[in-house]
């Protein structure tokens, strides 16, 4: 029988005693309100985005740890049923189908891939079910122009590429590149990643010169990076994972990186990938929502609730610093128990529809229009976000780094705030 196949029942994250049904202020009221939340966690813990589910499971645990110390949401404890989606997205959909099925999860959250949450929004908005994205799943696929219909009940509470490329296009302009092309993984997030950046980068006076897609599981990217112009200024790396890993050895070894600027978001080199990149990735530069600087003295996030995220974080981790991956599953969870309280939840048939319009906003704007605002505090560390009504897409700051001789991360220059990387809308209104 495979693993992701067996009754893996309820994962315990939170140690001894997290799924101890405590009596909360609707147990009079109710017989069953003290029944535990249950939270379907799907992600990839196996394939060529391994690394990036482990970091979201450390985050959720740390949620989770938090959540169940300080009593449960509305007096319920948190149980997490977690499944392995292997980077296969028909996989993805039959365990998380499952897992609202058999499972009878409260709400979902997850994954790594873009090819995956595109396949997962419809599922849910099938059964009614709230989805709170966490770790991966940036692709404008999911709520930009290309995006089919409104994922009515799934929730992104971070950027997609075209927010990223928002931030990056202008930097690389005011950064001496006029001409830049592209290498990027063939499926939805490294497609979304070069389109996204190609079409902010012409609109503001650039050139754009045809990128070099790579099939998944390519096991040597030389002959791809060999096959990239040597014309550029610049070059957008689209990978993740351990394609990130092969593809920056691969254009070190070619010098290309001596020749062109290298230019990509977090996935590209953050603190996953670094160690096994070494000095590829020195000189380049990298966007990353959350810090992923060694000493935080000094530093955007240096501040109490960081310090200690990082440090429940790092204990799970064995010394790991947290990735934007494990930020992203962290707030997920988190946005899920925001949500909860606010409707003050007792069960998903009545109150997913509250939920909905609770992240919404509830009627409600804020100063960047009609949604719900998160300020940045011991829920957020990352910083303040912008969740839109519209189409369910999250807005945040973002940081350039670059990585210098010691193999350690810098930010360079100003962040580039969250309101400056608004887009319009394709939806007018996205109400389950």
């Amino acid at each position: 029988m495979r693993n992701q196949d067996s009754r893996r029942d309820f994962l315990k994250l939170a140690g001894a005693g997290a799924v101890t049904a405590s009596v909360g202020p609707f147990f009079l009221r109710r017989a069953w309100a003290a029944e535990p939340i249950r939270i379907g966690h799907v992600n990839t813990f196996s394939g060529p985005l391994a690394s990036l589910g482990e970091q979201g499971r450390w985050g959720l645990t740390v949620a989770v740890n938090r959540i169940n110390k300080a009593g449960g949401i509305n007096g319920r404890q948190i149980e997490v049923i977690e499944r392995d989606d292997a980077f296969k997205p028909a996989q993805a959909v039959r365990e998380a189908e499952e897992l609202i099925l058999r499972g009878k999860i409260d709400a979902l959250t997850g994954t790594s891939s873009s090819g995956i949450c595109v396949q997962l929004a419809p599922l849910v908005d099938r059964y009614d079910t709230l989805y709170v994205l966490g770790t991966g799943c940036e692709t404008t696929t999911l709520t930009g122009d290309t995006a089919k219909s409104c994922p009515k009940h799934t929730f992104r509470p971070y950027n997609s590429t075209k927010s990223q490329a928002i931030a990056m296009a202008p930097w690389a302009l005011a950064n001496g590149v006029k001409t830049a092309t592209s290498i990027y993984m063939d499926f939805a997030w490294g497609q979304s990643v070069a389109n996204d950046f190609r079409d902010e980068f012409v609109r503001l006076g650039g050139k754009w010169i045809d990128p070099v897609p790579c099939p998944l599981n390519t096991a040597d990217y030389l002959p791809y990076v060999n096959r990239l112009t040597k014309d550029a200024d610049a070059i957008v790396v689209g990978m993740s994972g351990g394609a990130a890993i092969k593809t920056m050895l691969a254009v070190a070894n070619t010098g290309m990186n001596k020749r062109s600027k290298i230019i990509g978001p977090a996935s590209v080199c953050d603190v996953n990938t670094l160690e096994q990149q070494g000095k590829s990735a020195v000189g380049g530069y990298y966007l990353h929502r959350y810090s992923p600087v060694f000493d935080l003295a000094g530093s955007p996030f240096d501040d109490a609730d960081n310090r200690s995220f990082r440090e429940e974080f790092m204990a799970l981790s064995k010394n790991v610093l947290p990735s934007g991956f494990a930020q992203a599953q962290f707030t997920g969870l988190n946005v899920i128990k925001a949500a909860m309280e606010g409707v003050k939840y007792q069960n998903k048939k009545d109150d997913t529809p509250r939920m909905v319009t609770w992240l919404e906003g509830a009627g409600g704007t804020t100063p960047y229009g009609p949604g719900r605002l998160f300020p940045r505090g011991r829920d957020n560390p990352q910083g303040e976000f912008y969740l839109r009504a519209s189409d369910h897409q999250g807005f945040v700051d973002f940081y350039m780094t670059t990585v210098d001789d010691n193999l350690h991360f810098k930010i360079v220059g100003a962040k580039a705030p969250l309101k400056t990387t608004l887009y319009p809308s394709k939806f007018k209104a996205c109400a389950a």
